[in-house]
């Protein structure tokens, strides 16, 4: 069924909670930074990896927002399965490849490979989540869902 883009669907709670979530989990990766007294970048906002999950965060108000809006429907379970997929995937596969990362980038320095020279930069480190990054990540996302649905709607 074909569903044109209005302005009704870019409003929807579940845009908004979802959204609000994502940014909600950014800026607190702002905060921490900021009390650890490191330097902020342009780049901060987009960053991956960090406390907490904004994947986790995203996937997870989405999800409740469905389920606050459509009960144990389908749309509800398909929306499940897919924030337990990221949910996985953030803490299992994207951890092990930020490891993997730093093994490789320790390698590079030891053996005293010439990046430049090759066009090449260190692998980024901090890709994945732990489980408690993910728990907040989640965490966060049911609270920015709860708040859009029955705070602001």
């Amino acid at each position: 069924m074909y569903v044109p883009i209005t302005l009704a669907n870019l409003l929807s709670p579940m845009l908004i909670a979802a959204v609000l979530a994502w940014f909600g989990a950014q800026s607190t990766k702002i905060i921490i930074d900021l009390i650890e007294g490191k330097r902020l970048s342009s780049d901060v906002i987009y960053r991956t990896g960090g406390m907490p999950s904004s994947h986790s965060a995203f996937v997870t108000a989405m999800t409740m927002s469905v389920l606050l809006t459509e009960g144990l429907s389908n749309l509800f379970f398909i929306s499940l399965g897919f924030s337990i997929i990221v949910a996985v995937d953030a803490f299992g596969v994207r951890n092990q490849v930020g490891t993997q990362a730093k093994l490789i980038n320790i390698l590079i320095k030891e053996i005293k490979f010439n990046l430049r020279k090759h066009n090449m930069k260190f692998l980024g480190e901090l890709v994945g989540h732990s489980g408690l990054q993910v728990f907040f990540g989640m965490v966060t996302g049911v609270i920015s869902s709860l708040i859009v649905h029955f705070i602001i709607f």
